[in-house]
Protein backbone atom coordinates (compact mmCIF):
# COMPACT_ATOMS: atom_id res chain seq x y z
CA UNK A 1 0.00 0.00 0.00
CA UNK A 2 2.72 2.48 0.94
CA UNK A 3 4.70 1.50 -2.13
CA UNK A 4 1.80 2.35 -4.43
CA UNK A 5 1.35 5.75 -2.80
CA UNK A 6 5.04 6.43 -3.41
CA UNK A 7 4.72 5.11 -6.97
CA UNK A 8 1.73 7.42 -7.61
CA UNK A 9 4.15 10.28 -7.10
CA UNK A 10 7.20 8.75 -8.77
CA UNK A 11 5.59 7.07 -11.82
CA UNK A 12 1.85 7.70 -11.79
CA UNK A 13 1.19 6.41 -15.32
CA UNK A 14 2.61 2.94 -14.70
CA UNK A 15 1.05 2.67 -11.25
CA UNK A 16 -2.45 3.63 -12.37
CA UNK A 17 -2.13 1.42 -15.47
CA UNK A 18 -1.12 -1.55 -13.31
CA UNK A 19 -4.02 -0.95 -10.92
CA UNK A 20 -6.53 -0.66 -13.76
CA UNK A 21 -5.15 -3.71 -15.62
CA UNK A 22 -5.28 -5.93 -12.53
CA UNK A 23 -8.70 -4.56 -11.51
CA UNK A 24 -7.56 -4.53 -7.92
CA UNK A 25 -10.41 -2.94 -5.97
CA UNK A 26 -8.33 -2.32 -2.87
CA UNK A 27 -5.75 -0.37 -4.84
CA UNK A 28 -8.48 1.58 -6.64
CA UNK A 29 -9.79 2.46 -3.20
CA UNK A 30 -6.25 3.57 -2.34
CA UNK A 31 -6.29 6.13 -5.16
CA UNK A 32 -9.63 7.51 -4.00
CA UNK A 33 -8.44 7.72 -0.40
CA UNK A 34 -5.22 9.42 -1.50
CA UNK A 35 -7.30 12.06 -3.26
CA UNK A 36 -9.67 12.66 -0.35
CA UNK A 37 -7.36 12.32 2.65
CA UNK A 38 -6.16 15.96 2.85
CA UNK A 39 -9.67 17.39 3.11
CA UNK A 40 -10.86 14.66 5.51
CA UNK A 41 -7.93 15.30 7.86
CA UNK A 42 -8.54 19.03 7.72
CA UNK A 43 -12.24 18.72 8.53
CA UNK A 44 -11.60 16.35 11.45
CA UNK A 45 -8.78 18.56 12.73
CA UNK A 46 -10.91 21.67 12.40
CA UNK A 47 -13.80 20.14 14.34
CA UNK A 48 -11.52 18.93 17.13
CA UNK A 49 -9.66 22.25 17.33
CA UNK A 50 -12.82 24.36 17.44
CA UNK A 51 -14.41 22.15 20.10
CA UNK A 52 -11.30 22.19 22.29
CA UNK A 53 -10.44 25.88 21.89
CA UNK A 54 -13.91 27.46 21.66
CA UNK A 55 -16.34 24.82 22.91
CA UNK A 56 -18.34 25.05 19.68
CA UNK A 57 -17.91 24.99 15.92
CA UNK A 58 -17.02 28.36 14.44
CA UNK A 59 -19.01 29.32 11.35
CA UNK A 60 -15.95 30.90 9.69
CA UNK A 61 -13.16 28.67 8.46
CA UNK A 62 -10.71 31.33 7.41
CA UNK A 63 -7.87 31.26 4.91
CA UNK A 64 -6.73 27.78 5.95
CA UNK A 65 -9.87 26.37 4.37
CA UNK A 66 -8.98 28.12 1.12
CA UNK A 67 -5.46 26.66 1.22
CA UNK A 68 -6.86 23.17 1.87
CA UNK A 69 -9.26 23.63 -1.03
CA UNK A 70 -6.37 24.51 -3.34
CA UNK A 71 -4.31 21.52 -2.16
CA UNK A 72 -7.29 19.20 -2.55
CA UNK A 73 -7.97 20.48 -6.06
CA UNK A 74 -4.32 19.96 -7.03
CA UNK A 75 -4.33 16.36 -5.74
CA UNK A 76 -7.57 15.51 -7.55
CA UNK A 77 -6.38 17.13 -10.79
CA UNK A 78 -3.03 15.28 -10.60
CA UNK A 79 -4.63 11.87 -10.08
CA UNK A 80 -7.42 12.62 -12.54
CA UNK A 81 -4.97 13.70 -15.24
CA UNK A 82 -2.95 10.49 -15.00
CA UNK A 83 -6.09 8.35 -14.90
CA UNK A 84 -7.36 10.00 -18.11
CA UNK A 85 -3.95 9.50 -19.77
CA UNK A 86 -4.02 5.78 -18.87
CA UNK A 87 -7.53 5.35 -20.29
CA UNK A 88 -6.58 7.21 -23.50
CA UNK A 89 -3.61 4.88 -24.08
CA UNK A 90 -5.64 1.68 -23.70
Amino acid sequence: MGANIYQLYYSPFLTIKKIIDTRDKSQTFLILVAALTPVIFYIIGRVVWDLIMYGEMLPVTGSVFLIMGVIQTMVILYLGYWTVIVFKNK
